[in-house]
């Protein structure tokens, strides 16, 4: 009974001092090598109340589709190609609101391993991986009796009456891949909206 009168407590602040709503991203431009390329399509969809994006990229190479999740960037990437590609994880990079690059780490990386040598994953052509970046600075240990491996989230959640202070800014996300010997570096430029939940 206590631990429940606890958790009603702890949910409180939450409920009463946030804001109704949440930042989202969308999926505002691609340069490969400085130059734009492939096309962009963004889908709005509204799992229970907030309005997200899921935001799709294509061109000769590849297919990209990201979706929404707090604590990363999760992602689907296809190849199109017959010859197989590779994402060089250790290359990859995390640019916050900030403008602060910083490494990524992704599925199947131990916590603890996060700041090791990551190796590339491989996608045989015509196929494809389902993956997370999310960004190693945003990983740590919390130690104590109900400690463990924790992630913040990419952004702060604002409370109620705080401005919107990151609506039009941006993140990015790095993603080199490699085909027959040559790299190319994707960046991947997210604009930063706030939704409001709609009923």
């Amino acid at each position: 009974m206590k631990k429940f009168i606890l958790t009603i407590l702890t949910l409180i602040p939450i409920l009463t001092f946030a804001q109704k709503g949440g930042y989202v991203l969308k999926l505002s431009s691609v340069d490969i090598e400085g130059e734009s390329r492939g096309s962009i399509k963004i889908d709005s969809v509204k799992p229970a109340q907030l309005i997200l994006y899921n935001s799709k990229y294509s061109d000769s190479l590849i297919n990209i589709e990201f979706s929404y999740d707090d604590k990363s960037i999760p992602f689907e990437l296809t190849n199109k190609g017959k010859k197989s590609v590779r994402v060089i994880w250790n290359e990859a990079a995390y640019i916050d609101y900030n403008n602060t690059s910083g490494k990524v780490m992704h599925v199947g990386i131990k916590y603890i391993d996060r700041s090791n040598d990551q190796p590339p994953t491989l996608i045989i052509g015509g196929s494809k991986i389902s993956d997370l970046a999310t960004p190693t600075e945003n990983v740590f240990y919390s130690s104590g009796t109900y400690g463990g491996w924790r992630k913040n989230d990419l952004f702060p959640s604002p409370r109620k009456n705080d401005e919107k202070i990151l609506v039009g800014k941006t993140v990015k996300l790095l993603l080199p891949i490699q085909i027959e010997g040559k790299q190319l570096d994707y960046v991947f430029t997210f604009l930063i909206l706030f939704n409001e939940y709609k009923k």
